[in-house]
């Protein structure tokens, strides 16, 4: 059997690259006794989690930080990630390198997903895009392929 190898883009500011096997995903339990899934995706909003609910299956936790997130929200997100594989994914505008970097620093060994510069952000991003950068990351076996969205007419 032939493993996969998939790059990730740590920091995209240094460059930093990272490869390795292809990440397979089970369920965990939490420390609750609570049976989840063993990654989240952290996202700035509803709209994002609304956007990317439509290419990742319901088996993957979407978390919000509804905006800058204070020290209680970052306190609660780590109670919901509650050492599972964590993944951040927020605007890139200046809000968004500004969550991301606190995120960063609660969740340190996250993975990073970014969304191309120019974009309304991950909820303005297209789907394909999303998709790619998902994939980027190692999240094949979550992500569905929806109908065409009529929010976005320009998707192909």
């Amino acid at each position: 059997m032939t493993e996969a190898f998939i790059d990730i883009i740590d920091e995209p500011a240094r460059g930093k690259v990272t490869s390795g096997p292809a990440m397979r995903y089970t369920k965990a339990t939490t420390s609750n006794g609570a049976d989840v899934m063993s990654l989240v995706v952290i996202v700035e909003g509803k709209n994002d989690r609304s956007r990317l609910r439509r290419v990742l299956s319901e088996e993957v936790d979407i978390l919000c930080t509804y905006g800058t997130p204070n020290s209680a929200t970052i306190e609660q997100l780590k109670k919901q990630a509650d050492g599972r594989e964590v993944f951040l994914f927020t605007d890139n505008d200046p809000s968004g390198k500004k969550i991301r970097a606190l995120l960063r620093d609660a969740f340190p060994d996250a993975e990073q997903i970014y969304t191309r510069k120019g974009y309304a952000g991950v909820e303005g991003t297209p789907e394909e895009y999303l998709i790619q950068q998902l994939e980027k990351a190692g999240l094949e076996e979550f992500i569905v392929h929806p109908a065409p969205d009529p929010a976005y007419p320009y998707e192909e």
